[in-house]
């Protein structure tokens, strides 16, 4: 039988043919408290799985003295404080085997579904909004490499072409071209010219040298007419020109190094000024295209 200290409420496993009918008194082997205890019925109606207890050491010890020798009244409080831990005991017993079966119920019934199973029906949607934010976030770089490359910082590493790239970039890729203007002059020596000026902006993280401009100009239809091709840094003024055969004008044009050498190792973000001159302008002049080809380093 069970029988449950009334002060310290340890529990006892206790032969019940050691106990009188009329109840013995025993003396609890942890706080050693007295009280009497009395036989089990011979059925109490409850489940042996809740007669479960945990075996202690020591078991209950025996009063060793008589029934006369206790006060009536202690042993009447002992054994009402005995039958009410009992009770306690029996109604945890019946609320935890409620919840038990509470906690079995949906498994049983195959209709619950745990957080962790709704977490791992929601991650595919997840994971495609991933994919489909990373795919984004590399067009959009590429784009910018590609057809925006000058709002590319200079100093930061891994945003530039690779070598491999740098061998298909010709030179052209980050020279920007500013400051365009066009007008026609008359001379005697090689009468009506047609003059475009702008600067070339060196966008690249290192310096560049011989920069080639070429200038188109095209017809009503849009279709090319006349091309030039010229080193950057070759300007002259209205009166040089004036005074200037043909020869000279393409002669001065070629200058790889540009005049004073201003179109060797032009720095990081530096510009230099160039001219493009055409001659025999055609009637149906329409409109002027100006574009950077190459350019090249020092070392």
């Amino acid at each position: 039988m069970i029988v449950n200290c009334e002060k310290c409420r340890s529990k006892f496993n206790l032969d019940e043919t050691l106990v009188k009918e009329t109840g013995t008194k025993v003396r609890c082997s942890v706080c050693k408290c007295v009280f009497t205890v009395h036989p089990p019925e011979e059925d109490n109606g409850l489940d042996p799985a809740m007669e479960e207890t945990t075996q202690l050491e020591s078991p209950p010890v025996f009063a060793g003295i008589g029934d006369d020798e206790i006060d009536p009244e202690i042993s009447e409080i002992f054994d009402k404080a005995f039958e009410e831990a009992l009770q306690e005991d029996i109604e945890d017993e019946v609320v935890k085997e409620e919840k038990e079966a509470e906690d079995e119920e949906p498994e049983a019934q195959g209709e619950s579904i745990s957080p962790l199973e709704t977490r791992e029906k929601k991650g595919p949607g997840s994971l495609l909004i991933v994919l489909i934010v990373v795919l984004l976030l590399i067009v959009g770089a590429v784009f910018v490499y590609f057809f925006a490359p000058s709002i590319l910082p200079g100093d930061i590493p891994g945003l530039h072409p690779t070598d491999i790239e740098e061998v298909i970039d010709t030179g052209n890729r980050r020279l920007d071209i500013d400051d365009l203007k066009s007008y026609f002059l008359s001379t005697d020596k090689t009468g009506q010219l047609y003059v475009i000026e702008g600067k070339v902006i060196n966008n690249y993280p290192a310096s560049r040298s011989y920069i080639v401009v070429k200038g188109t100009i095209e017809d009503e239809k849009g279709e090319a007419v006349d091309q030039k091709l010229v080193y950057a840094g070759n300007i002259f003024t209205e009166n040089e020109l004036k005074g200037m055969t043909r020869e000279e004008i393409e002669k001065g044009m070629s200058n790889k190094t540009g005049k004073k050498d201003s179109n060797l190792a032009v720095e990081p973000q530096a510009s230099v000024p160039f001219m493009i001159i055409f001659y025999d302008l055609p009637d149906n002049l329409s409109e002027f295209l100006v574009e950077t080809i190459s350019s090249s380093t020092l070392d």
